[in-house]
């Protein structure tokens, strides 16, 4: 962690040094280059330490979904994409390090992550998903309206970390729909909360019509 900050620190800091040389001192001033580069070098320590906290401060729940009891699966297909060292698709078997089922895991944590029950018909609610995947700049792949179900993709900004989701539409029988999602890291890397924060964000959005 500390080797990645440096060399976080020390791009940057070469980055401003190289505009300072570039631009002069009608922008920087009497700022020297050497000052700059510190002054960028130390937020860029700072930027990688709340980074730090932030990951001991969540507890890194990899793989959540509102149906624990029967998970949306993934295509063949995705799976195959996933490849070796991906993270386990087996929701019922995972379990934090002190051996506590994920799912009562996620049940405490977030106890808001559930199917969601809405009044309007599969269809409406298959294009409200679509349309905020992609407004959310989710890389949808497989799709289809008859079943109910669309896979995506979503990357991380800063590291590049790869999520897959795949959301769930069925008729609930009295003319609504139920709506489940299911969102996971690729890679068994901390997300930092990540995946719980997007099935959260996803269902307030799908309920806010």
């Amino acid at each position: 962690k500390l080797l990645f900050a440096c060399i976080v620190a020390g791009v940057l800091g070469g980055f401003f040094m190289l505009i300072h040389r570039l631009v002069g001192k009608e922008v920087f001033g009497v700022v020297s280059s050497p000052v700059l580069a510190l002054a960028v070098g130390l937020s860029g320590l700072g930027w990688m330490w709340s980074v730090d906290q932030a990951r001991d401060a969540t507890v890194p729940l990899l793989d959540v979904t509102t149906d624990p009891a029967d998970p949306p699966n993934f295509s063949t297909s995705l799976i195959a994409r996933r490849g070796a060292g991906a993270e386990s698709l087996d929701y019922g078997a995972k379990q934090d390090a002190a051996g506590r089922p994920l799912v009562d895991l996620q049940a405490e944590l977030y106890p808001g992550l559930v199917t969601l029950q809405l009044d309007r018909d599969p269809d409406a609610v298959f294009d409200a998903a679509m349309d905020y995947a992609h407004d959310n700049n989710w890389r949808v792949g497989s799709a289809s309206r008859t079943a109910g179900m669309f896979e995506a993709g979503a990357e991380s900004f800063w590291f590049g970390l790869r999520d897959d989701i795949v959301v769930r539409i069925r008729e609930d029988g009295q003319g609504g729909s139920l709506v489940d999602i299911r969102t996971l890291a690729r890679r068994p890397v901390h997300d930092l909360g990540r995946n719980p924060d997007r099935a959260a964000d996803f269902l307030a959005a799908m309920s806010a019509g």
